[in-house]
């Protein structure tokens, strides 16, 4: 009769019969394998409420094994209503079906009848809601949860205690609280193994988070455990927690334990070395890692195997190599499995013809893990196993039943370089790109990634273009790829076309490929189509596919902008989509000049009064990068518009843009709108407006622009003020009026250290015209500013106002500045004494220059030199050559130049017997600068110089360093 007599009285009937009778049994697994229908599940429901305690417990054991289709919001109210039931045996059996049956139930009410279950008078109660809560993992573990379990954890029953601690380490770092990890260290010192094995076990699935000494020290101590299973426990945990815990004692402690009675602990000892790494391959591990190879255990060769290969090349010694050859035959599949592994791991160290052949014997393994771990290892070895046999054997292996050897296949012949690379291979790959397993068509797409233009083959372009549309996204991306690296010659319509479409991909690393794949191809990509993708991807929400599409787009602008380049893009520049067109304007306005026809500059100014602001805003700044070229009267006329945009950004750019074509600009129109944005009240606008009027120029020097400036150096707006500075500098000496010359005394104290560093550089710009005695008097104080920036442009600017500077109170300033620790500020002050010429040849100038030639800085003394020089012949005394004579043996060749230069500047005065011997000698230097700045000084000192000697050494000189018709003792 099957499903159709599943009434409710039939199953309670055979619920309370199934005790007593294999029949009643039978019968119920008849009906439920038939038909396992909402009608049976709702009949199992109802029995769970039965007041017969068999009964109950019954449906339960039958609902368990109906999990899959039990898991309704029906079924799990069921369950919680008979976590309040009063039989204890019963809310057990309550809390126990939640692993099966409800993996999605971790609702916060199902949590909260859980919490206090926990709490339950009822020990098997406690243990079974510990265990459910254990089983729904993060998703039950809020704070109420952890600190129930904790309180768990100390529980008077066993069982308790240790469900409770596997259920905080299934809620891994989500429960690694202090708390936690306090309660569970105390767990591991129970007298009851159980409770401290799982108590090693949480800790493991916390990982790194519960590393800290104290449980290092806890692990420490249960490796010592008399019970096995805490031990090979606790040599998990460290295992888990890699590098960290790696000390000399839990080293030694491990190593020690790879000799363990116990096969458990040997195995767990050895995963834990793997673990560990590179760090911990010292010779004593090895050694005990190769007594594990030979183990009796087939678990403990499997795990030290592999830990070896972890090692990596560290342990690639004959012995282990050896050993490994002899595991690779071993009987368990798992040994040689992992021992294969080991031997690809060790690279070039082990690749020897015995381990080759070995391996070659593996991928014939009747195991199919065997041959697919052999195959990546001879992969790793790389070309060295690029024998024939081994080619055969991979070419052999395509057709293996098993997917995972032949993905390996793939990933053995892209390792193999250029021996493997045969057109049999090629096919082969071919073959795989056709596979009915997803994962051999991607390792065979990444082969020919790595193949690039020697693959290049129609049937191969073909077999890429069908991957490009394959379902799975890691084929599409990598047969993307492949494309790309196969050049020119999968330039093709379908390709092209076949990349459009991925780049509308769902999957972001498909978009990114293709992104990629048309940079790679270039300017043959450039259709209608692919510039509005790649003006689009601009917005992608992905991050890679943006700066993808950004490298493919420079790409393909940088190795030609073309006509057909233009045109798409004067196509995109009118898209319906207004991210489009804003991005077509950039992308125009950065080919700059290239760019510049009349047709894109028209396009251009359309843009200008585009509905959207931002698209108008990169039209304007896309006339500005293209300069000059673009500043016709339409352009200038749409941006004098522009300016009284309602938006500021789009304003700004707008002046941005007219400060970029410079004076071409400069009409009647264009100078009285920004007069007039100097005034308004956005201080972006106000800047980028005084900005424009500083790169116009003179042209812009008018009474009016000169008073807006001045007026916006007095803005509230430190950004404007210094803008307005900047402005008037390039006006240069027509801007030297009394109200501007009083706007920049005023400057002087400005509380902002930018704006006073741009008002004395406008100062140097105006020269001497603005060399007032109050003006002299401020630069004189600024140059001891706090800020180093402005004490720079403050000496730069006494400097540019040259001999009018030139007072006794301006070069006494100047002198005193020896004394400042910022050997930046000592050269500055230098170079403003040498602007100074003769006015400022001093003694006590002259002195301090003296001083400076022994100065630490090397660029002190090559300034000082420079001043010397300035100063002629006013500063040639008895010690000023003997300090120049100094300078000249100097090992800095650049400190030798300029002392040369000076000495040339002196003249005859500097011409004594033994500055011309010194310089005679100078001429033999193997540095050519040197040797030019000598023949220059003697040329200086005239017939004083005309000796023998010096006309010997000036015909050796090196022509680069010389020429002899410049000097005027050569006519003797």
């Amino acid at each position: 009769m099957g499903e159709k007599a599943a009434t409710n009285d039939v199953i309670v009937a055979l619920l309370n019969a199934k005790r007593y009778s294999w029949e009643a049994s039978l019968a119920l697994r008849k009906i439920f394998e038939k038909a396992p229908t909402n009608e049976i599940i709702a009949a199992l429901l109802n029995a769970i409420r039965d007041e017969d305690a068999n009964v109950r417990s019954s449906a339960f054991q039958e609902l368990q094994a109906l999990a899959k289709k039990a898991a309704t919001n029906e079924k799990i109210a069921a369950v919680l209503n008979e976590m309040s039931d009063e039989d204890a045996i019963l809310g057990c059996r309550a809390s126990q079906p939640f692993e099966e049956i409800l993996e999605e139930a971790a609702t916060n009410e199902v949590i909260a009848t859980l919490l206090n279950a926990v709490l339950d008078e009822d020990a098997n109660v406690r243990h079974s809601a510990s265990e459910a809560l254990g089983n729904m993992g993060e998703k039950a573990a809020t704070n109420e949860v952890i600190a129930a379990l904790v309180n768990a954890v100390r529980d008077e029953d066993a069982n308790v205690r240790h469900s409770a601690s596997e259920a905080l380490g299934k809620m891994g770092d989500k429960a690694a609280t202090n708390e936690v990890i306090a309660a569970l260290l105390n767990a591991m010192r129970n007298e009851y193994a159980t409770v401290r094995r799982s108590a090693s076990f949480a800790l493991e699935n916390m990982g790194k988070k519960a590393a800290t000494n104290e449980v290092i020290a806890a692990l420490v101590n249960a490796v010592r455990d008399e019970h096995a299973d805490v031990r090979s426990s606790a040599f998990q945990t460290l295992g888990k927690m890699g590098e960290k815990v790696a000390t000399n004692e839990v080293i030694a402690a491990l190593v020690n334990a790879v000799l363990d009675e116990d096969a458990n602990v040997r195995h767990s000892a050895s995963e834990a070395l793997g673990n560990m790494g590179e760090k911990v391959a010292t010779n004593e591990v090895i050694a005990a890692l190769l007594n594990a190879v030979r183990d009796e255990d087939a678990n403990v060769r499997h795990s030290a195997s592999k830990a070896l290969g972890k090692m990596g090349e560290k342990t690639a010694t004959n012995e282990v190599v050896a050993a490994l050859l002899n595991a690779v035959r071993d009987e368990d599949a798992n040994v040689r499995s992992s021992a294969s592994i080991a031997l690809g791991k060790m690279g070039q160290k082990a690749a020897t013809n015995e381990v080759i052949a070995a391996l070659l014997n593996a991928v014939r393994d009747e195991d199919a893990n065997v041959r697919s771990e052999a195959f990546e290892a001879l992969g790793k070895i790389g070309e060295k196993a690029a024998t024939n046999e081994v080619v055969a054997a991979l070419l052999n292996a395509v057709r293996d039943e098993d997917a995972y050897v032949r993905s390996s296949v793939s990933f053995a012949l892209e390792n193999m370089g250029e021996k493997a690379m045969t057109n049999e291979a090629i096919a082969a790959l071919l073959n795989a790109m056709c596979d009915e397993d997803v994962d051999v068509r991607w390792k065979a797409s990444i082969a020919l990634v790595n193949m690039g233009k020697k693959a290049a083959k129609n049937e191969v372009i073909i077999a890429l273009l069908n991957a490009v549309r394959d379902e799975d996204a890691n084929v599409r991306s990598s047969a993307s790829k492949a494309l790309g690296n196969m050049g020119e010659k999968a330039a093709t319509n379908e390709v092209i076309a076949a990349l459009l479409n991925a780049v509308r991909d769902e999957d972001a690393n498909v978009r990114s490929s293709a992104f990629e794949t048309l940079g790679e191809i270039g300017e043959k990509a450039v259709t209608n189509g692919i510039i509005v993708a790649l003006l689009n991807a601009e917005r992608d929400e992905n991050a890679n596919v943006r700066w993808k599409a950004s490298e493919a787009l420079g790409k393909i602008f940088e190795k030609a902008v073309t006509n057909e380049v233009i045109v798409a893009l004067l196509n995109a520049v009118c898209n319906e989509d207004p991210n489009v067109r804003s991005s077509a304007s950039e992308t125009l306005g950065k080919m700059g000049e290239k760019a510049a026809t009349n047709e894109v500059i028209a396009a251009l100014v359309n843009a200008m009064s585009d509905e959207d602001e931002f698209v108008q805003w990169c039209a304007s700044r896309a006339l500005g990068m293209m300069g000059e070229k673009a500043a016709t009267n339409e352009v200038i006329v749409a941006l004098v518009n522009a300016v009284c945009n309602e938006d500021a950004n789009v304003r700004s750019s707008a002046f941005e843009t007219l400060g970029k074509m410079g004076e071409k600009a400069a009409t009647n129109e264009v100078v009285a709108a920004l007069v007039n944005a100097v005034c308004y009240e956005d201080p972006i606008v106000r800047s980028e407006a005084c900005e424009a009027l500083g790169k116009i120029g003179e042209k812009a020097a008018t009474n009016e622009v000169i008073a807006a400036l001045t007026n916006a150096v007095r803005d509230e707006d430190d950004y404007v003020r210094s803008k307005a500075f900047e402005a008037l500098g390039k006006i240069g000496e027509k801007a030297a009026t009394n109200e501007v010359i009083a706007a920049l005394l005023n400057a002087m104290s400005d509380e902002d250290d930018y704006v006073r560093s741009k008002a004395f550089e406008a100062l140097g710009k105006m020269g001497e015209k603005a060399a007032t005695n109050e003006l002299i008097a401020a630069l004189v104080n600024a140059v001891r500013d706090e800020d180093e920036y402005v004490r720079s442009k403050a000496f730069k600017a006494l400097g540019k106002m040259g001999e009018k500077a030139a007072t006794n109170e301006v070069i006494a300033a100047l002198v005193n500045t020896m004394r400042f620790e910022d050997a930046n500020v000592r050269s500055k002050a230098f170079e403003a004494l040498g602007k100074m010429d003769e006015r400022a040849a001093k003694n006590e100038v002259i002195a301090a220059l003296l001083n400076a030639m022994s100065d630490e800085d090397a660029n002190v003394r090559r300034k000082a030199s420079g001043a010397l020089k300035s100063m002629g012949e006013k500063a040639t005394t008895n010690e000023v050559i003997v300090a120049l004579l100094n300078v000249m043996c100097d090992e800095d060749a650049n400190d030798g130049s300029s002392a040369f230069e000076a000495l040339g500047k002196m003249g005859g005065k500097a011409a004594t017997n033994q500055m011309i011997a010194a310089l005679v000698n100078a001429m033999r230097d193997e540095d050519e600068f040197v040797q030019w700045c000598v023949s220059q000084a003697l040329g200086m000192m005239g017939g004083k110089a005309g000796r023998n000697e010096v006309v010997a050494a000036l015909l050796n000189a090196s022509t680069d360093s010389l020429v002899l018709a410049e000097y005027p003792m050569m006519e003797r």
